[in-house]
């Protein structure tokens, strides 16, 4: 890895560029070394074991835990910027949901084509999604709730058509 980090400095330097090793991160897969050190041009770059980039949380052992916690917390300051449409006894219960499609499910599922989904993560994203949708219909937890979905696609059928 180290011969290969000092080409990279090699071939960049040819082009009059040149790297700030306190700026630069490495995340190492499959790596059997617990504590590797990489330099580049002498001063030592951080290891680390995740780090966003785009937007999404990027993670050593290849896992969307991380992403989709972040995605879960990001889609929830979503929805509470929607709370003042929620207290809107004029607007209707459609309207309400394709405006949550546009601006929360959108926030929610960013980038999720490329997750490798298990059974756990899909219901996270659910239970998520149900709490949503239960509080834009301002329904209790103990209501019957296929009445309000019925317009709406499932965050399963969303995932999995991606």
């Amino acid at each position: 890895m180290q011969s290969a980090l000092n080409q990279l400095a090699i071939s960049v330097r040819r082009y009059g560029m040149c790297f700030a090793p306190p700026k630069c991160k490495v995340l190492l897969q499959d790596w059997q070394d617990s504590n590797p050190v990489l330099t580049l041009d002498g001063e030592q770059i951080d290891v680390v074991e995740k780090f966003v980039y785009l937007g999404s949380c990027i993670s050593a052992g290849g896992g969307v835990s991380d992403e989709i916690n972040a995605r879960i917390v990001k889609a929830k300051a979503a929805h509470v910027n929607l709370g003042h449409l929620r207290r809107l006894r004029d607007v209707s219960l459609a309207v309400k949901g394709r405006i949550y499609n546009a601006s929360v499910r959108a926030v929610l599922l960013y980038a999720c084509e490329t997750w490798p989904l298990r059974v756990e993560d899909v219901r996270r994203l659910s239970v998520f999604d149900h709490r949503c949708l239960r509080r834009i219909a301002d329904m209790l937890v103990m209501e019957r709730f296929g009445i309000v979905c019925s317009g709406t696609k499932m965050i399963i059928q969303l995932v999995s058509s991606s």
